[in-house]
């Protein structure tokens, strides 16, 4: 838990604990907000499947998840990704099922969503279709969000779209939260960077007290010259962002998927002790599962049965498949 001012920040799951989300805790003398309650793991990198080191990190993270959403009175979904919201079925690399689903959701004052859009990827409008017709059966109150600003007492929401970045996966909501003038929160996931200028732009200007980043996608430069290009201008702006306010940045997500993003930033003037990461306000060590997955089938293998097991446990959730590994 980090105090800040009149926020305390309690970040729950993101690539420097082990798994892909930005999902984060923030209560406010006002409100206690759960943003982008969501976990997944990639289900494949560098050709492999997740080792059985990340779906433990990923089961670990969404009893988390469900846990502290309890004390959530309203809930934040930034955009369509499985990563930031917990899904209605069961599923392997979300680790959840139709009780983690109700549990999540359920006696919340209010769910706040990403309005669809013209620029709205036909998948993501899917998921979201789907999110809200099972929330409606739970009898859960879904506000659709646009550039708008929600008040609670002296709290503010303010929401900016923003590129996730590239065309073909549509905006994302940013979101400012400020207590009267005291304290200012930048919440922006998978801007990578931000990349988006007008956003960038809109973060640069504002005198926050804390800022969560979700970083550019460096491991995805090798694609094409266009997510090269969208990585590099991505790190030139988050590198600017710290160096304006420095150990006031926590970066996270895409950035955190490369085991070389520390030299990454050093190159543009940055140090790791610049900036803060999810892992050290928690106060645990960085574990980065994902960016280090090769290693992990180097060092520990897994059964060599272990395809065939995922197969298997696939639509299930994950505690199963960690109940058959472990014997």
């Amino acid at each position: 838990m980090l105090r800040v001012c009149s926020f305390e920040i309690e970040p729950l799951a993101d690539e420097s604990l082990g798994v892909r989300s930005m999902s984060i805790l923030v209560a406010t003398p006002d409100i206690v907000l759960l943003l982008d309650p969501g976990v997944s793991l990639a289900p494949r990198r560098f050709n492999l499947p997740p080792h059985p080191e990340e779906f433990r990190a990923l089961a670990e993270a969404r009893i988390r998840i469900v846990d502290r959403a309890q004390d959530a009175e309203v809930l934040v979904v930034s955009h369509y990704h499985r990563d930031h919201f917990t899904p209605p079925y069961e599923s392997l690399y979300e680790c959840c099922n139709r009780n983690d689903f109700v549990s999540m959701y359920s006696g919340r004052k209010e769910l706040l969503v990403k309005a669809l859009d013209n620029k709205t990827p036909f998948n993501q409008k899917k998921r979201a279709w789907q999110l809200t017709r099972e929330l409606e059966k739970l009898g859960v109150r879904v506000r659709r969000v646009v550039e708008e600003s929600i008040s609670f007492g002296s709290t503010t929401l303010s929401f900016l779209p923003a590129s996730h970045g590239s065309a073909k996966l549509g905006n994302v909501l940013v979101v400012i939260l400020k207590y009267r003038d005291e304290c200012t929160l930048v919440y922006a996931p998978d801007v990578q960077g931000p990349v988006d200028e007008a956003a960038f732009s809109r973060i640069l200007a504002t005198s926050f007290n804390i800022a969560i980043i979700g970083g550019p996608p460096l491991y995805l430069e090798e694609k094409s010259e266009e997510l090269a290009s969208i990585a590099q201008k991505g790190l030139a702006n988050l590198a600017t962002l710290v160096k304006a306010n420095p150990r006031r940045v926590i970066v996270s997500h895409h950035l955190l998927r490369s085991p070389d993003w520390v030299e990454a930033l050093e190159q543009h003037g940055v140090s790791e002790g610049d900036v803060l990461t999810y892992s050290s306000v928690r106060g645990g060590p960085l574990t980065l599962l994902e960016a280090n997955r090769k290693l992990l089938f180097e060092s520990d293998p897994p059964p060599s049965s272990y395809e065939n097991i995922l197969a298997k446990h696939k639509g299930r959730k994950c505690t199963q498949l960690l109940h058959e590994i472990q014997g």
